[in-house]
């Protein structure tokens, strides 16, 4: 059974990003945009969080955190490797890496 390593949840002015790795035989992140306008309390809307995590697959993960690119005002979800490799999730939910 996998176990939560790390995990954040990053406020930003419209929505709310968490990111939550997790390890076991391997390591995984998940990640889910939730807007706030749609915040409920509702067992449907609980479900609804649960089911929209994405899985992504970034090998050699040594933590998670928020980077703010440039003068943006939005914090991205931020995640960098044992390798120093570094990589974000943009407005668009694309995982990119920092060069």
């Amino acid at each position: 059974k996998d176990s939560v390593k790390d995990y954040i949840v990053i406020n930003n002015e419209d929505y709310v990003d968490i990111l939550e790795h997790t390890f076991g035989v391997e390591s995984y992140i998940y990640h889910t945009r939730l807007n706030k306008d749609e915040f409920d309390n509702t067992n449907e809307y609980l479900d609804k969080i649960k089911d929209s995590f994405e899985e992504m697959d970034i090998p050699d993960l040594k933590g998670v955190g928020a980077i703010k690119i440039d003068k943006d005002e939005t914090y991205y979800p931020y995640m960098i490797t044992e390798t120093h490799k570094e990589f974000y999730i943009n407005k668009d939910k694309e995982l990119l890496l920092i060069k």
